[in-house]
């Protein structure tokens, strides 16, 4: 069986990723031990309910929900409501203490949300336009609801030495980002901090494993890498010489492979939105540049390149790509570098990539 943890987050996540966001990981079963975080102990704030499906669970082997109602109502003769057994599972899960052996619960979370952002809207065109009467009472949670499908079980993993840890985090890090820097272990959030990592890095420099050296502008004196890493940015740097034409991709603004934000600080731009690593923006890379920035939302967008001969339509057709893997997503851009998106050079390129024209800027979806 392979593991998906719902991370703990700080508050700076919760700041940077909004409030109902979370963070997913994936362990694949083979690494598990090595990439594997396990949950601190939180007793004496769990609920009666949530410390008797600990109890369950800690007896081996992994249960259906209405497999795990019935060892509860076993153990401590009470009935146990669909509903308040899915709040307990839930708040286990994300205290990264249980999980299910399939995805389905997992992809149940998108679909939750779009529907309470659904609910939300509705809501408020009710108290604007007509009275709202009494709601009917929600019907109880099914058993068989995604949010519940699946076997649970307790997340148990035989954890490493700290020694053993650390070097798993720095070669997780190598394969990652090809560099380790302090700023890659302060997004990383390693324990023990940069000294820490700085100290293994070395051990491993003295061996041969890595070297050390200057290889990232903006990174500082202290960066480690493989020796085929630093062949391969020497290849990079002599082609950065040379007239090429890369194509350019999207990302999400929180993938990895956006350093901006994160390893580097973001580009300067002189508009007054801010860009920041959030859930649901999008940012378009080409060629190691930074080309626009969607902000969460939808509703503005910068574009680092405003001279209409040098915008690409690549550039817009990227975005839109990445925008056709949500079916669901819907949003109006309204400004584009501080502008009404309608008086830009932008405007056009996007209806081009697929964006259609509204009173207040351009639809998508």
């Amino acid at each position: 069986m392979n593991y998906w943890q719902p991370e703990r987050l700080s508050g700076r996540d919760k700041k940077k990723l909004g409030e109902d966001d979370g963070l997913v990981a994936l362990h694949l079963q083979k690494y598990a031990a090595e990439s594997f975080t396990p949950a601190e102990a939180d007793q004496a704030n769990r609920s009666a309910l949530q410390q008797a499906i600990i109890a369950v669970l800690a007896d081996g082997g992994a249960w259906f929900a209405q497999q795990i109602s019935q060892r509860i109502r076993d153990k401590i003769v009470e009935s146990v409501d669909s509903s308040a057994l899915q709040e307990a599972l839930w708040a286990l899960v994300w205290q990264g203490v249980i999980t299910s052996d399939i995805w389905a619960p997992l992809r149940a979370l998108t679909r939750s949300s779009s529907n309470a952002r659904t609910s939300t809207r509705r809501s408020h065109r009710a108290r604007r336009g007509r009275p709202v009467y009494a709601q009917p009472v929600s019907p109880r949670v099914s058993y068989n609801t995604p949010n519940l499908a699946g076997r649970w079980s307790l997340l148990q993993v035989e954890p490493l030495n700290d020694t053993e840890r650390m070097l798993a985090l720095a070669e997780n890090m190598l394969d990652r980002y090809g560099i380790i820097s302090r700023q890659a272990v302060i997004a990383e959030n390693i324990p023990g901090g940069f000294p820490s990592m700085q100290t293994l890095c070395r051990s491993m420099e003295d061996s041969g494993r890595i070297m050390r050296g200057r290889f990232v502008e903006g990174l500082g004196g202290a960066q480690f890498a493989e020796r085929l890493t630093i062949d391969r940015l020497r290849d990079l740097a002599t082609q950065a010489t040379q007239t090429r034409h890369y194509t350019p991709v999207a990302l999400s603004a929180n993938d990895p492979a956006n350093v901006w934000g994160n390893l580097l600080p973001w580009a300067a731009h002189p508009a007054t939105l801010v860009p920041t690593r959030r859930a649901g923006a999008l940012v378009v890379v080409s060629g190691g540049k930074l080309l626009l920035y969607l902000a969460q939302g939808g509703k503005k967008m910068l574009v680092w390149q405003e001279k209409e001969e040098l915008l690409a339509p690549e550039i817009f057709q990227a975005l839109t790509t990445a925008l056709r893997r949500e079916p669901r997503l819907r949003f109006t851009l309204t400004e584009v570098n501080d502008l009404p998106v309608r008086q830009t050079p932008m405007f056009t390129l996007l209806r081009e990539a697929g964006f259609s024209s509204s009173p207040q800027g351009l639809d998508w979806g």
